[in-house]
C-alpha cells in the first residue's frame, strides 16, 4: 500500500504531469480527505483559460476548500515563516521568501515543501554574497528578482554564482541593473536551461547599448522574452532589430514602449517575428493604423497563434486590416480595443471575414446598449467563436442576455474593472 510520501514522490518526480496527481486525488478520496477533491479542482483550472467562464465554479468551490483548510495544507510553510504563496494544482508551488531574515531556512523548507518550483525573492541587496552560495536554487526552475534593485554592482556579484544551472524562467524587472549588468548577466552563461527571460521596467539597455548587448549567445536558447515598460522609441526597436541575431523565439511581449511604425518594420524586415505564436504590442501607444495593417499583411506571422494590440493607436483601418487578415491564418486568440462607439465597432467585428482559425476574441469596448446590438441578429463572425471576452465597464443584465441568445454557442466573459 502506498504512504503519502511515495505520492509525493511520484508528483515531485514528474511535476508537469496531471496524472501521479489524480492518482493521489484517488487515493485522498478513499482516505476522506478533502484535499482530493482540491487537486482535482485545480487540476481543472490548470487547463482553462483565464476567462473561460467554466472556470467560475471551480474557482468557487476552490475558494471554499482553501478557506476552510489553507491553514493545514500550508502549515510547513512555516519553516521560512513564508506569507505569500501559490497552490497550483493541488500543491504549493510558488512562494515568496524574504531572504534578508529567512536566508537560512531557505534549504529546510524546499526539504519540507518539496513541490516549491517557483521562489520570488525579496529584500535581496543586504544578502546576496550569502545568496550566491545557495545549493537550493539548484532545486527551482523559476526564480524572481523582481523589484529588487541590485544595481550594477550586485548583478555582477550575483552571477558569480555556479547554483543557476536548472533556472528556466528568470525575472529580472525593477533592478536598476543599466546596460552594464544586463551585458554581464547575457553574457555569464550560469543560466543554461534557461528559456523565459523577463525584464520589465529595468533600465536594462539604453538605445546605444542594445547593439552590443545583443550579440551574447543566451537569446538562442529562449523562447519567451520579455522587454516591456522600458519606454523604447524607433531608434531604440531598429537597433535590436538589425543587431540582435535571429533567434527562435515563440513568445516577445513589447507592451508599453513607444515605437512607432519605423521600429515595427525593423523587427519584422529583420526576421525577429517569424517564428512566433504570441506577440504582446499592448498600449504600443504610438503604433498607428498602418503599422497594425502592416501587421495583418505580413506572411512571417503565419505562425502566430495569439495578438494583442490593445491601446495602440488605430481606428477603423487597423481593426479592419487584422480582422479581415488572410495572413494570421494560424491565430486563435486576439485582444482588441477601440475609441470607437459600439455602435460602429460591433459591425467591424461582426462583418469580418479573416482569421480563419480564431477562437477567442477579447474586446475592450465601451458599455454596450441592446440598440449597439442589431449587426449581431443576423448571421456574424462573433457566432463562430468558442470564448468571447467583453471589458465593458458595465452592463446591464437584460443586455448580456440578450448578448448569449443572440451568440448561444459561444461562452461568454464580461469583464469589468470596477
Amino acid at each position: 500500500m502506498q504512504t503519502n510520501e511515495q505520492f509525493l514522490h511520484a508528483i515531485v518526480e514528474d511535476p508537469d504531469n496531471d496524472l501521479p496527481r489524480l492518482v493521489y486525488a484517488d487515493w485522498l478520496d478513499e482516505q476522506g480527505d478533502p484535499r482530493g477533491e482540491f487537486i482535482r479542482v485545480q487540476c481543472e483550472l490548470a487547463k482553462l483559460d483565464e476567462f473561460d467562464p467554466d472556470r467560475i465554479p471551480l474557482e468557487e468551490r476552490q475558494d471554499t476548500l482553501l478557506k476552510k483548510h489553507k491553514t493545514k495544507w500550508s502549515k510547513d510553510l512555516k519553516v521560512a515563516a513564508i506569507r505569500v504563496f501559490e497552490f497550483r494544482r493541488g500543491f504549493v508551488e510558488a512562494v515568496t521568501l524574504n531572504v534578508k531574515n529567512h536566508l537560512q531556512n531557505a534549504e529546510a523548507l524546499l526539504d519540507t515543501v518539496p513541490t516549491i518550483r517557483k521562489v520570488k525573492v525579496n529584500a535581496l541587496k543586504a544578502v546576496v554574497p550569502e545568496f550566491i552560495t545557495s545549493k537550493w536554487l539548484e532545486r527551482i526552475d523559476s526564480l524572481n528578482l523582481a523589484g529588487n534593485k541590485l544595481g550594477l554592482r550586485r548583478m555582477r556579484t550575483l552571477l558569480e554564482s555556479p547554483h543557476f544551472t536548472e533556472i528556466r524562467e528568470l525575472d529580472l524587472t525593477s533592478n536598476n541593473i543599466l546596460a552594464g549588468g544586463f551585458q554581464a548577466f547575457v553574457d555569464s552563461g550560469k543560466f543554461p536551461k534557461l528559456t523565459k527571460l523577463i525584464c520589465n521596467n529595468s533600465e536594462a539597455a539604453e538605445p546605444s547599448k542594445l547593439s552590443k548587448i545583443g550579440c551574447g549567445p543566451l537569446w538562442k536558447q529562449l523562447e519567451s522574452v520579455e522587454l516591456a515598460e522600458h519606454a523604447w522609441e524607433d531608434d531604440a526597436i531598429q537597433t535590436l532589430a538589425e543587431s540582435w541575431p535571429v533567434c527562435g523565439w515563440k513568445h516577445l511581449n513589447l507592451s508599453f514602449n513607444a515605437f512607432a511604425e519605423r521600429g515595427f518594420q525593423a523587427l519584422l524586415e529583420n526576421g525577429h517575428l517569424t517564428s512566433l505564436e504570441s506577440l504582446s504590442l499592448k498600449r504600443c501607444y504610438r503604433l498607428p493604423d498602418s503599422a497594425i495593417a502592416m501587421l495583418a499583411n505580413a506572411d512571417a506571422l503565419g505562425t502566430l497563434r495569439s495578438l494583442d494590440i490593445r491601446g495602440c493607436n488605430y481606428i477603423e483601418d487597423g481593426l479592419n486590416a487584422v480582422l479581415n487578415s488572410q495572413s494570421l491564418v494560424e491565430l486563435r486568440k486576439l485582444y482588441i480595443s477601440s475609441a470607437l462607439f459600439p455602435e460602429f465597432y460591433l459591425p467591424i467585428v461582426a462583418h469580418s471575414t479573416g482569421l480563419p482559425n480564431l477562437e477567442t476574441l477579447y474586446l475592450s469596448i465601451n458599455p454596450i446598449q441592446s440598440s449597439d446590438l442589431a449587426s449581431l441578429r443576423q448571421p456574424n463572425r462573433l457566432q463562430q467563436l468558442k470564448t468571447l471576452v467583453i471589458l465593458a465597464g458595465t452592463m446591464d443584465d437584460d443586455v448580456l442576455a440578450e448578448l448569449r441568445e443572440l451568440l448561444p454557442d459561444v461562452k461568454i466573459f464580461i469583464y469589468s474593472p470596477y
